[in-house]
């Protein structure tokens, strides 16, 4: 059957005859081919559908190359890679046949001699209407943070599935830039038409059970957020159930329903770990009120329990254990499990100084689901700082990247929060050295600044009465002038709740006579 386009796109081939990679397939008459192939071609295909009752039809085909490259800014709901699509061969692009299937097709794909059979079947025009009876209302405006991306092909099957839950029209294919863009978001679409078409009209319950799965939301300040399944793996794996085979003896929307059980909706991060409590966040996307249970990984511990109620977030603080070390939170919902690592080491700061960073960027809805922190920002946006003492006071310095094109400054910055016992201050800096102080009974502060082409550096003087008090912590932010990313340190936040989380650092350990190197 089609293999998905998600567990083969990482496969370089090897310049030959264009050979098929599968033998057996479904067609969609009115819709477009993708088959992927198992070498890249070097002459010209030669590509036909041919059976007993039909004359060879020659079809208009093409090969192209597809590539999966991390994304530079992802947003919460967009996968951490994007696909794009060429007409030329790329290093590490998968090729693959595409052609436009007609009408009234019949028969079976020779490809340069090589024989694919195929099932064909009619192109649904649009997805099933799989909304809850009560929920069949006229769409709200779209959520920004509740729409999947619309520039990858591969994932527009996603755009009209959501599309469709939410009570809107599918994104028109006319957003792509190019024909082979189209024709790739054509098929992918169409599998998945045919696949919720066919399940629904096996069993509505299990496919309105599914379309929740793969689109759910639940509610935060910015409106309706992505909370569906993110797993490339599962995904295809539901697909290859979808389109695949059935047999009375295993019915599909049997193993569907399987399917569904083997997969948790509800999604937990750390949206605090650095003070006097560990605090937690789960996100309930489905109709129904869901559990987790929370417990740290030790002996005997007897677990929490978070109950969030549908389409909400729930939070939860836990007492940390006494040692000041890595931990781990087990998380619990129905038969899954998830680890997520609690970091609450003190840093020591020695010479030449403490290193912070790269900053974090904000949560996306993939890390989330792996239970992991989000992947440092791409080399030219990524920012660094250094806490040091120098001529008897501290200071950080900050090396924030940014793309060599670019010279804006408005809206660049770096934000320091010091906390001292009870007292708290903000210090803000830009590229043009401006330094703002939030509570200037706390001390006086400095800011100055150099541009370089891939950075602008800053050095800001900290405040000498933050250094001075029992348990002085630190928290760092860095915004950007070319958009609304944000990145921290030493947290990651999500993109609805933006918040420092400062860290104790140990001023102790610095040895005041030691050579420090200056840049």
């Amino acid at each position: 059957m089609t293999l998905p386009l998600g567990l083969i796109l990482a496969t370089s081939l090897s310049s030959g005859t264009a050979i098929p990679a599968v033998n057996l397939t479904i067609g969609l008459r009115g819709g477009a081919i993708v088959i992927p192939l198992v070498s890249s071609p070097s002459e010209t295909l030669e590509v036909s559908l041919t059976s007993e009752d039909w004359f060879d039809t020659s079809l208009d085909s093409e090969v192209l190359w597809m590539h999966a490259a991390r994304r530079v800014r992802p947003s919460w709901p967009d996968p951490p890679m994007i696909t794009t699509v060429h007409t030329q061969e790329v290093p590490g692009a998968a090729a693959f046949l595409v052609a436009d299937a007609p009408a009234d097709a019949n028969g079976n794909l020779v490809v340069n001699g090589h024989t694919v059979v195929m099932h064909w079947h009619d192109l649904p025009s649009a997805m099933p209407d799989l909304r809850p009876r009560s929920t069949n209302r006229s769409a709200s405006p779209r959520p920004p943070l509740g729409t999947p991306p619309l520039d990858d092909p591969t994932q527009s099957w996603r755009c009209e599935l959501v599309a469709m839950m939410q009570g809107r029209s599918k994104p028109q294919l006319s957003r792509f830039d190019s024909e082979q863009e189209r024709r790739v978001a054509t098929a992918t679409s169409g599998n998945w038409r045919y696949a919720m078409h066919r399940l629904n009209n096996r069993d509505h319950g299990v496919a309105t059970q599914v379309a929740a799965l793969l689109t759910s939301t639940f509610e935060t300040p910015e409106g309706q957020t992505a909370g569906w399944l993110t797993d490339p793996r599962s995904i295809a794996s539901l697909l290859s159930i979808l389109i695949g085979p059935d047999s009375p003896a295993d019915p599909i929307e049997v193993r569907t329903l399987r399917w569904c059980e083997r997969q948790t909706s509800m999604l937990v991060w750390v949206e605090s770990d650095q003070g006097d409590v560990v605090k937690l966040a789960a996100a309930n996307p489905s109709q129904h009120t869901r559990i987790a249970e929370v417990s740290w990984a030790r002996p005997f511990e007897l677990p929490l329990a978070l109950a969030v109620q549908p389409h909400q977030i729930g939070k939860e603080s836990l007492d940390p254990l006494p040692e000041q070390e890595l931990q781990q939170l087990l998380i619990q919902v129905n038969e899954s499990h998830l680890v997520l690592p609690i970091n609450r080491t003190i840093p020591t700061v020695e010479p030449p100084g403490l290193m912070m960073g790269p900053f974090h960027p904000t949560r996306t809805l993939s890390d989330v689901r792996h239970g992991a922190d989000p992947p440092p920002p791409h080399n030219d946006r990524q920012t660094f700082a250094q806490l040091r003492r120098l001529g008897g006071q501290w200071e950080l310095m900050f090396e924030c990247r940014r793309p060599t094109e670019t010279d804006q400054r408005e809206g660049d910055s770096v934000t320091v929060f010091l906390a001292c016992e009870h007292k708290e201050v903000t210090i803000v800096a830009t590229p043009d050295g401006t330094a703002s102080l939030s509570d200037l009974t706390f001390g006086t502060t400095t800011a100055h600044t150099a541009t370089q082409p891939h950075a602008w550096l800053c050095r800001i003087v900290l405040p000498g009465d933050w250094a001075m008090c029992e348990n002085p912590s630190i928290a760092l932010m860095r915004s950007h002038a070319d958009s609304d990313s944000v990145e921290t340190w030493p947290t990651p936040c999500t993109p609805w709740s933006i918040h420092m989380d400062p860290t104790h650092v140990d001023l102790g350990g610095w040895d005041q006579d030691a050579e420090v190197v200056t840049p």
